[in-house]
């Protein structure tokens, strides 16, 4: 790691501090659920064997068999939601292998696009998800939010696209059409509404093309001029969504195509059976 890449610095204090968290969840899980059990024990103790040589054991028993009817549950509702919290965090370990494959993926389709910064060529990876957890205008509709992103730009993103249920169109974003095609999809040509003199017919244009509010086009200013979007599948079934974007004008599909072999889907589908 270069000194002086705060970005990748940066990106390697979060690892470890996600790490640190992981496990100390894990701890706590075990140790309520530990206690659980312990309590249960107490149960079947007689707090009078302990009352003349050791009172305050006696009365710790006491305590504990009088309130265990609220502390079994609690403990074993404690542990149970730690363990689900460590499954929706997902293993640090795993994210750093599945962002690594990202981005190795992500080299290898533009390893012969000529100059041109890597952080303007991104792979990104989107979940579906029935429903939406945080507060959205439609939290009933499903979504298709990013986990993960090639290189080391910033992982963390509010774009989420909006699947609407029962339609077969109105979904959002180049990822939201790739979803409901069953397939793949691939725009490019894209004007460039990053620069000064963009018109609004550029924004239009580029709204249409990628199935994104004109609105927001003109608010957040999308990078990518050309895009290749596919469903990604675990065990068989849809699981998400891999995007390609560039600022180049083109992505050679076939490129992306062929690099997404079936060793890289196995091991992403290995992968994503772990978060």
């Amino acid at each position: 790691m270069a000194l002086g890449d705060s970005r990748e610095g940066d990106s390697w204090v979060q690892q470890q501090r996600s790490g640190r968290v992981y496990a100390v969840l894990g701890v706590v899980q075990n140790v309520s659920l530990w206690l659980s059990g312990f309590v249960a024990v107490m149960l079947k103790a007689k707090p009078e064997e302990f009352a003349d040589k050791f009172p305050s054991v006696s009365n710790a028993v006491l305590f504990v068999q009088t309130w265990a009817w609220l502390l079994v549950p609690a403990l074993l509702v404690l542990s149970g939601f730690l363990k689900w919290l460590r499954k929706y965090l997902g293993d640090p370990a795993v994210w750093q292998e599945l962002h690594a494959l990202i981005t190795r993926y992500r080299d290898e389709v533009f390893s012969d696009a000529g100059a041109g910064l890597q952080q303007h060529r991104r792979v990104t990876l989107f979940k579906h998800h029935s429903w939406c957890m945080c507060f959205r205008r439609w939290p009933w509709d499903a979504w298709l939010t990013p986990v993960v992103r090639s290189g080391h730009t910033s992982q963390i993103s509010d774009t989420a696209f909006r699947i609407p249920r029962g339609e077969d169109s109105g979904a959002q974003g180049v990822a939201g059409k790739a979803w409901i095609s069953e397939g793949s999809v691939y725009v490019e040509n894209l004007p460039d509404v990053q620069h000064a003199s963009r018109s609004d017919e550029d924004c239009s244009t580029y709204a249409i093309a990628t199935g994104i509010d004109v609105k927001r086009v003109k608010e957040k200013k999308p990078q990518g001029r050309s895009f290749y979007a596919f469903r990604v599948e675990v065990k068989g079934k849809p699981w998400g969504v891999m995007v390609i974007d560039s600022r180049d004008t083109t992505i050679r599909k076939k490129r992306a195509k062929d690099k997404f072999d079936r060793a890289t889907e196995s091991f992403l589908s290995l992968l994503l059976q772990r978060i």
